[in-house]
């Protein structure tokens, strides 16, 4: 109900997120204003920290926070677009959790599933082995390229 404002610590991408209750039994309106001020800076990579892109389809990401005790948190969003994926959507497939990183490589283990994942420069190659529960035909594995240096994983955590 009351204006709110936030300084921004650095440049870079942010990502804002409006939630309300989700007991609500009606829909709530509001109105969300965002207004940039000031000359933004370069901002300098942090370690592994950022978004990342299939190659072949940018559309499939891999949003990366690295921890400060060698570990990621991460979430994956593969994507399958099939002949008729913009009449019905495409088939999706999802993976998240907190791995440790190791000499440039983590690997994301359950039910199954494993994700190694290994990164130079910035890219990141996942092999994916075994039935990770996604959709039809859809594949994690390939080169990501980060497009961000800002994540946020936790999406995927709630």
């Amino acid at each position: 109900g009351s204006p709110w404002t936030f300084e921004l610590p650095e440049s870079g991408d942010y990502r804002i997120t409006v939630s309300g209750p989700y007991e609500a039994k009606k829909v709530i309106p509001y109105t969300l204003t965002v207004a940039i001020e000031g000359k933004p800076h370069p901002v300098p990579p942090q370690g592994l920290t950022g978004t990342y892109g299939l190659v072949e389809d940018p559309d499939s990401t891999i949003e990366i926070l690295q921890l400060p005790d060698d570990r990621l948190r991460f979430h994956l969003l593969a994507l399958w677009k099939g002949a008729k994926w913009k009449e019905y959507g495409p088939n999706i497939g999802e993976a998240f959790g907190t791995v440790k990183l190791e000499k440039n490589r983590a690997v994301y283990r359950e039910d199954g599933c494993v994700l190694a994942m290994t990164f130079k420069d910035d890219t990141v190659k996942i092999d994916q082995e075994g039935d990770c529960g996604f959709g039809h035909n859809v594949h994690a594995g390939g080169t990501y390229r980060r497009t961000s240096l800002c994540a946020a994983p936790e999406a995927g955590l709630r």
